[in-house]
């Protein structure tokens, strides 16, 4: 298979329809670039993944994880006992 593209005087190229399909592109996916150790340059789509998709991909068994609100409620207790605390060292 052969295809081309030229540059242009912004260096940006137009992916051939063939290869697109290959790399099953869309608009908004990034292209990631390798050169190997023969020199030849390898491309790959990197698709767009939310938030939702990557929820538990960094859970580790050895670590205790906390809900989000729960971290809220204690932050914000944390908070109000450090005001407290000052104002007590203040009178």
């Amino acid at each position: 298979m052969m295809n081309m593209s030229r540059i242009t005087s912004k260096y940006q190229v137009t992916i051939p329809n063939e290869i697109r399909h290959l790399l099953k592109a869309e608009a908004g996916d990034r292209l990631m670039f390798r050169v190997g150790e023969d020199g030849e340059v390898y491309i790959r789509t990197v698709k767009k993944v939310s938030v939702d998709e990557l929820a538990g991909s960094l859970r580790r068994d050895d670590i205790k994880y906390f809900h989000i609100d729960e971290v809220r409620r204690s932050t914000q207790e944390e908070t109000s006992q450090r005001s407290v605390d000052k104002e007590r060292d203040e009178e």
